[in-house]
């Protein structure tokens, strides 16, 4: 019974593991895309009367949208 439970724990410590090298991997490939459109905001943003941001760097824009879109993948 012990040696069922560490083998149950060691299987979710890989379980674990994997969905972290998962996120971090589209992670990796959400974030240049994000980081892309953020800049093209900006960039159509100064034609306007008012920039369409909200204060925080291209950077920080970009990390916010690529957490949130990885996020709702893990949600399933």
């Amino acid at each position: 019974m012990i040696a069922d439970k560490r083998r149950t724990a060691g299987h979710a410590r890989h379980a674990d593991a994997n969905d972290r090298m998962v996120f971090g991997l589209l992670l990796a490939i959400s974030y240049p895309i994000c980081l892309a459109v953020a800049i093209l905001r900006r960039l159509t943003g100064m034609f306007r009367e008012q920039p369409p941001y909200s204060g925080e760097s291209v950077f920080a824009e970009a990390k916010s949208a690529a957490y949130a879109a990885v996020g709702y993948a893990f949600h399933a």
